[in-house]
């Protein structure tokens, strides 16, 4: 993945996760300041062949990021929470290390 392609796919991530739905090309474009809609296409192409993005087509703002709700958990829940999502069958990701005691700052 180029830097660009992890830019858009950031914002793309970042966007969807704040507002529940996908930007726009025009939206996108403005974010990374591109110079034309078709230079977003060719990104969001790129991310659609790597399996990054799902695009739905014939459908406004039909852009999807593969594993969203995982990794969208992954950054902004507990251990705690992540646990107990895990006890009831709703998370799937491996848990991450717990640092030990007198480890890290």
């Amino acid at each position: 993945m180029t830097p660009r392609q992890k830019q858009a796919l950031d914002f793309v991530t970042a966007f969807i996760a704040e507002r529940g739905f996908g930007p726009s090309y025009s939206e996108i474009q403005a974010a990374m300041g591109l110079k034309t809609r078709s230079r977003v296409a060719v990104l969001l192409d790129a991310l659609v062949e790597q399996g990054r993005l799902r695009r739905t087509p014939n459908r406004a703002r039909g852009i999807e990021v593969v594993g969203l709700h995982e990794r969208t958990i992954s950054m902004f829940t507990t251990t705690a929470l992540r646990e107990e999502l895990r006890r009831r069958g709703e998370w799937t990701a491996p848990l991450p290390a717990s640092p030990q005691r007198g480890e890290g700052a």
